[in-house]
């Protein structure tokens, strides 16, 4: 049998989810082409350059102010 530990709300420590907070200690620093490519082959999106590049830098923007 597993030991179960019944404990008091008052011990607990209760914070809402925050996901800007969960993001921001990320490790993604920066997204690239690559990535972006990948994941439009996945969903069957079609592409070209111009596509990728505009995508990489809006997400690099969006990443770096959270």
């Amino acid at each position: 049998m597993k030991k179960v530990a019944i404990l008091d709300t008052k011990d607990l420590d209760i914070e809402p989810f925050s996901l800007d907070k969960v993001l921001s200690q990320s490790s993604i620093k920066e997204v690239s082409k690559k990535e972006i490519k990948e994941l439009a082959d996945e969903l069957g999106i079609e592409y070209d350059s111009t596509h990728i590049a505009f995508a990489k830098k809006i997400l690099n923007v969006y990443l770096k102010r959270l």
